[in-house]
């Protein structure tokens, strides 16, 4: 199988805000090109023992070889000893090759995905460390990309978004991303997000949706999306206000639509 490209993963931005992104994707390209092991640290660099063979005697009369029969002996236990040395050899070179080309493979994929001063400050660690202190250069730095995931999902709207399908596909892959960052949100506290982001373009969706919840009636969000998304086939609700926000701010510009104080 040929190796995955790095060139399908996404460039980390320098401020680290969609540090889950290429995390996410780095793990799967070393994972789809067998370094894995590599990445987490558990396969090192292997060792070589450099081929030296044993030389084969030609002589008798010694003590240690008398007569043919046992030189004949000693040479057949020689070239097994060099044979079985031979194999070795090989195999550890094969292991030693298989490790650089995974180790160039991660390090090229960090190379070109990874701004220029941040990858200047880890190029001299091993590959496994590399990646670990990139990770941990943003953590440490007040987690600005989960701040971020966290802030842009509480605050997605429905009337916001060109469309209803827009926003139900915004607010899953949101949601996606809060999940993927271990936080604990209940059924419920996701329903009462959704009526929230959608209470504006889908009053009435809405309250039969809080409805619902006084019932202790708890619906899902995929089923939410659904709902929404049919409605939207004969009235797009989302998009005929995200139309009239556009209206608005683009007769507020200058040159636009709107009020003319100089051309009243």
């Amino acid at each position: 199988m040929a190796p995955f490209d790095a060139s399908a993963m996404p460039a980390l931005d320098k401020r680290g805000t969609n540090l889950w992104r290429w995390e996410a994707a780095f793990k799967r390209f070393a994972q789809a090109n067998a370094c894995d092991d590599l990445l987490s640290g558990v396969l090192t660099e292997p060792i070589v023992v450099p081929l030296v063979y044993d030389d084969e005697p030609t002589t008798t009369g010694t003590s240690a070889i008398p007569d043919q029969a046992t030189l004949r002996a000693v040479v057949a236990q020689v070239r097994a000893d060099n044979s079985y040395r031979q194999g070795t050899y090989r195999r550890e070179l094969a292991a030693l090759n298989s490790w650089k080309q995974s180790n160039v493979a991660l390090q090229l994929a960090i190379l070109n995905t990874v701004p220029r001063d941040i990858y200047e400050g880890v190029r001299h660690l091993p590959i496994d460390q590399q990646y670990k202190a990139i990770v941990a250069r943003f953590r440490k730095s007040g987690v600005a990309e989960e701040c971020t995931i966290w802030g842009n999902f509480f605050s997605l709207r429905a009337h916001h978004c060109p469309t209803t399908a827009v926003f139900t596909d915004q607010f899953k892959a949101g949601l996606a991303k809060i999940d993927n960052m271990n936080f604990t949100i209940s059924e419920k506290c996701k329903a009462y997000q959704f009526i929230l982001a959608v209470q504006d373009a889908y009053p009435e969706y809405a309250r039969n949706r809080r409805a619902d919840l006084r019932r202790n009636v708890i619906p899902k969000v995929d089923q939410m999306c659904n709902e929404i998304n049919y409605k939207a086939r004969c009235d797009d609700p989302v998009k005929a206000a995200y139309a009239t926000m556009k209206q608005k701010t683009d007769n507020n510009k200058p040159g636009g639509g709107g009020y003319n104080h100089d051309n009243p």
